[in-house]
């Protein structure tokens, strides 16, 4: 094994060292992946979007909200105006039904 090393001037062992470096850059950072830092950029960049679109959706539900207060306050109004129709008729009904019993009883007297 001495004699193979020994075979190998400092040219090559250069040019095996930057091959195996291109190859391999953990092995020339010294063991920690120098990737590390461009996923936690890349797990950053990413809970800011999803940070984005959740404030965006919190938008959306409110408007939805919103429409559906104003819905239920339009029905709320429109059940109101029908209600009181109603008892208008009802009112105008009772007193005409009166006016004609009334009427029948004080003719056929």
């Amino acid at each position: 094994m001495e004699d193979m090393a020994s075979k190998f001037t400092e040219d090559d062992l250069r040019e095996i060292g930057e091959y195996i470096a291109a190859r391999f850059p953990a092995l020339k950072s010294g063991g920690v992946y120098s990737g590390y830092g461009d996923i936690k950029i890349d797990l950053y960049e990413r809970m800011v979007r999803v940070e984005e679109e959740l404030k965006h959706q919190r938008e959306l539900i409110l408007n939805v909200m919103k429409m559906m207060d104003k819905r239920f306050e339009d029905l709320r109004n429109d059940m109101n105006r029908r209600f009181s129709m109603l008892m208008w008729f009802i009112g105008i009904g009772f007193t005409l039904f009166t006016t004609i019993i009334t009427g029948v009883f004080v003719l056929l007297r």
